[in-house]
């Protein structure tokens, strides 16, 4: 008897609600790395030091290392599904908030750090939980390809999220990449709210928040 063995595409094919939750990943990891093209863009135009540039990548990868941990053992406390819908749409608000204030010109430095530093924050947090969800949506002899579509979906925002930021923010300015990157949750918000998962129950004891 043959053995079959699966691989990463053959999982994108078969699974409809991995394949459902991939696609919106993707479509999210596009918009997030238009997003880095617009704030980039949009704070050399309100600051000419070089240090502030420098800073709005201080302020995403900064909450994602402070977090790291914490976000962790939030996915082990916490409904995995309520914390995503919980941290995808503070994501897609912040992300609103920073378009209307863009467009109005109501936009400071300060505040795009701001800002930068939350969505960093939201996608932290979220990270944990989005992986451990992708994986119920897989046989686990197929978890190992989870990981491995996950990192083509986030290669694809690295090569396709800036060129066509670039492009949108050429045409039509960088509020349009930040009004992009909220609708670009809105897809990973209907996949989490119609999903209806079976109450997790790990072998191992939750970890603990703090302390």
């Amino acid at each position: 008897m043959t053995e079959q063995h699966s691989s990463p595409k053959s999982v994108l094919s078969s699974q409809r609600l991995f394949r459902a939750l991939w696609i919106a990943n993707t479509a999210s990891n596009i918009g997030t790395f238009m997003q880095s093209v617009g704030s980039a863009w949009l704070m050399t135009s309100l600051s000419a030091s070089p240090l502030t540039v420098a800073l709005l990548q201080t302020a995403t990868s900064l909450s994602i290392v402070l977090l790291a941990l914490p976000a962790g053992a939030l996915a082990d406390v916490f409904d995995r599904r309520r914390l995503l819908l919980i941290t995808h749409y503070f994501m897609l608000v912040v992300a609103a908030t920073l378009t209307l204030l863009t467009l109005t010109g109501f936009i400071t430095p300060s505040i795009l750090l701001l800002l930068t530093f939350l969505l960093g924050v939201g996608a932290a947090v979220s990270l944990p939980s989005a992986m451990g969800s992708a994986m119920e949506l897989v046989p686990k002899p197929d978890a190992q390809h989870v990981i491995t579509l996950g990192g083509i979906s986030i290669n694809i925002g690295f090569a396709v999220g800036p060129i066509l930021g670039g492009l949108v923010v050429a045409a039509y300015g960088p509020w349009s990449v930040f009004m992009l990157n909220a609708l670009s949750f809105v897809g990973l918000i209907i996949f989490h709210q119609r999903w209806h998962r079976s109450p997790y129950s790990g072998q191992l004891p939750p970890e603990r928040v703090v302390g």
